[in-house]
């Protein structure tokens, strides 16, 4: 699960630092992906109040993720960027295309 915080806590050390956020090509929705690989996506219209879940996430495939850069490249694609998030235990960068329809696994 996504461990991203909408409580705007700066104080907290238990959430990750946004890294990257991506708007996608209507606007309707975003994503924001975090120092630790995770990343979440959210309708634009969904309150960030803390009890709103996203509507897709994904956690970091190994502990040394992190998220670089996003891009929507369709309305539910989203090309992430970073180290370690195709699951590679001696860390290099890596791009992954994610299909936020599909179900994990």
């Amino acid at each position: 699960s996504s461990s991203f915080s909408s409580s705007g806590s700066s104080s907290s050390s238990s959430y990750p630092a946004v890294s990257a956020v991506a708007w996608g090509p209507c606007g309707a929705r975003f994503a924001l992906g975090g120092s630790d690989g995770a990343v979440a996506v959210w309708r634009s219209d969904t309150p960030l109040d803390g009890r709103s879940p996203p509507m897709a996430s994904r956690a970091a495939p190994h502990p040394s993720a992190r998220v670089e850069a996003m891009v929507f490249v369709s309305a539910a694609v989203v090309a992430v960027a970073g180290s370690h998030l195709a699951g590679a235990a001696h860390g290099t960068d890596s791009l992954v295309l994610w299909d936020t329809l599909q179900p994990p696994g």
